[in-house]
């Protein structure tokens, strides 16, 4: 993570936290920006899918600062965000920031999911804008990113929280060295699914995972 930090730059402060910026992080908004014919749906998703990752990284964040560890900053990158914090001394404070981020998107895809249901009803504008549209393509960008972010594989939340959960019962090194194998084993399946399909999506994981596994964010760090 020190590589991605360094390559990084400053754009200011969000409760207090610092906030960088990677390159990357701007090419995946151009690449967002143009999925989208009309423009003004290509800005709200960009700006939607912007506020979506830093809520999700904040979540991890304030739980770090509510559970006795310190974020000390968040980093927007081709692969959403990172929360770079120092962990809480606690089994407890170590799962409520790893749940931290994937609640805050559950709330998030709930509360869009909601809002575009009642949008749907209203009649399009006089330039033929619905309000519904790029609500619902924020709503499943959010579940899409949830359930990514849910896979049992460092680095993604479900990896870390797996982890958490193992070392209740066998103690952090131990419970982070299975996780880790499980990680492999997620990225070599990913990888021979991928091929045999074949599908660019799956081979794109498998590499991500195999060049990550092995991470210990959280001094170490969340991401997403």
């Amino acid at each position: 993570m020190k590589s991605l930090t360094s390559s990084s730059i400053p754009v200011g402060r969000l409760f207090g936290i610092p906030m960088r910026l990677h390159i990357t992080f701007l090419i995946f908004l151009w690449l967002q920006l143009r999925a989208n014919e009309d423009p003004g749906v290509g800005v709200l998703m960009v700006l939607g899918i912007t506020a979506s990752i830093v809520l999700h990284e904040l979540g991890h964040a304030l739980a770090a600062r509510q559970y006795g560890g310190w974020p000390d900053e968040i980093v927007l990158w081709q692969f959403g965000g990172v929360a770079v914090c120092r962990e809480p001394g606690t089994r407890q404070g170590m799962l409520a920031v790893t749940l931290g981020g994937p609640l805050v998107t559950l709330l998030l895809a709930s509360a869009l999911t909601g809002i575009s249901l009642w949008t749907e009803s209203l009649p399009p504008t006089a330039v033929k804008f619905t309000p519904a549209l790029p609500i619902a393509a924020l709503a499943r960008f959010n579940w899409i990113a949830l359930a990514f972010n849910l896979i049992p594989a460092f680095p993604m939340d479900g990896g870390r929280l797996l982890r958490d959960l193992l070392a209740f019962r066998m103690g952090t090194f131990r419970a982070s060295a299975f996780a880790e194998q499980i990680s492999r084993c997620i990225a070599v399946a990913a990888l021979a699914l991928g091929l045999l399909l074949p599908n660019s999506d799956l081979v794109t994981l498998s590499l991500f995972l195999f060049l990550t596994v092995g991470w210990q964010f959280f001094r170490r760090s969340a991401a997403a």
